[in-house]
């Protein structure tokens, strides 16, 4: 009887060996399998993740690839679909990128970049904008006084005509690399920069009275020094249409009604007009006497007038008023004075990066200002026009949204 009861216990406890072997096994398998599936798991979010940073680095790639052809004027982004092919150079991995797309929004593009490390493959839609030239529709380099009941607002004439101070839509941006100063009453729909002097000093605020003014963003950004001659009227792109235009053969002066017969003095006499039809025009001395009217023409293009003295514009003087900010650009590489005086209307861009611009009393000026040096006298209303700030773009390209599309 003790033997086969030993017998029988013998057998049992094999049994649990066996169990448990087999147990062991089945756990050993699960680990096995589990193991296997987490190092494939860490495998592909490996590549998953390095297949973002390639399609995120393609991104600033082709966003330099973008702005080197537009310096090189191989690329125009002029609101049509542009054909490109930016490859991936050695080191990097993504699908070539052909094609820039406008969009619905103005001046903007976008185009699909993917990212690939092995089969992960990562897409990444990128909407960018050429910035613009001028980010600030008032600029003084030495300095930009605003005097008392002085106004900046800010519009867009495509949109709005004639705007009045209710139409304003805020952040706007002003700015000087030396002295802002404010007066009494001053109002101010936006924000002011301040940049640095050739010596790297800060520009400063001084407010006078203290409190006295009224500045709806911010009162005093602190900024790197802010090229003061952007376009290159001395030594620049634009410096070389000067010397293009002050060709007689080259320029319109003889299209004017009257005809510019001697570009050395351009008089307007009391309550004249003269009217000038789209192109480009070269002047040294621009003069409107009092009630005088400039009228501009632009239904084939903008006018260009490239002066290369003194611009005065008269009591009650008129330039362009009855057109838009942007069919009017006048381009000054001289360090004469662009004034203009108590009453008078202009709308347009005046570029004197090396000249004092005085909007006197009471003037309303609608368009961009930018000079050597920028004093808004008393009761003098700014429109800044957004639409003339897109109609100069620079070749920097702003990146504006992406989104990320995985591919297993």
């Amino acid at each position: 009887m003790n033997i086969a009861k030993r017998k029988r216990e013998s057998g049992i406890v094999l049994m649990a060996v066996l169990l448990i072997i087999f147990a062991l096994a089945v756990l050993a398998a699960t680990i096995s399998v589990m193991a296997v599936t987490d190092i494939k798991m860490t495998v592909h979010f490996k590549r998953a993740t390095e297949a973002l940073y390639e399609a995120d680095a393609a991104v600033q790639y082709v966003k330099a690839a973008i702005q080197k052809d537009l310096r090189s004027g191989s690329l125009a982004l002029a609101g049509t679909k542009e054909n490109v092919n930016y490859t991936a150079p050695n080191g990097m991995f993504f699908d070539p990128v052909t094609e820039l797309v406008p969009t619905a929004d103005t001046n903007a593009y976008f185009f699909t970049v993917t990212g690939y490390s092995d089969k992960a493959r990562v897409t990444i839609e990128t909407v960018f904008r050429r910035g613009s030239t001028f980010d600030l529709g008032l600029f003084g380099d030495s300095q930009l006084d605003t005097k008392a009941y002085g106004n900046v607002y800010t519009y867009d004439s495509r949109l709005v005509s004639n705007p009045q101070p209710e139409d304003s839509l805020g952040g706007g941006q002003i700015a000087s690399n030396g002295d802002f100063l404010s007066h009494q009453d001053t109002f101010i729909d936006g924000s002011i920069q301040l940049g640095e002097d050739t010596m790297g000093n800060d520009g400063e605020w001084s407010e006078m009275p203290e409190g006295g003014s009224i500045i709806t963003g911010e009162p005093a950004v602190q900024t790197d020094r802010i090229d003061p001659d952007p376009l290159g009227a001395i030594g620049g792109d634009l410096a070389n249409d000067f010397a293009y235009y002050a060709v007689t053969t080259n320029n319109n002066n003889s299209s004017a009604n009257p005809t510019i017969t001697n570009p050395k003095k351009v008089w307007i006499k009391n309550a004249e007009t003269m009217t000038l039809t789209s192109g480009n025009y070269y002047i040294h001395d621009l003069i409107l006497f009092n009630g005088a009217t400039l009228n501009i023409d632009s239904s084939s293009g903008p006018i260009n007038i490239y002066i290369t003295g003194q611009m005065e514009a008269k009591e009650g003087s008129m330039i362009n008023i009855s057109g838009e900010p942007p069919d009017l650009n006048i381009f000054s590489n001289s360090d004469e004075k662009v004034i203009l005086k108590n009453g008078g209307d202009f709308k347009g861009l005046v570029y004197a990066p090396y000249a004092s611009i005085q909007i006197l009393n009471s003037a309303d000026f609608y368009g961009i200002a930018w000079g050597g040096d920028v004093e808004i006298k008393n009761s003098g209303d700014v429109y800044i026009d957004i639409a003339l700030m897109q109609t100069y773009l620079s070749n920097v390209v702003q990146l504006l949204t992406w989104k990320e599309r995985r591919e297993e």
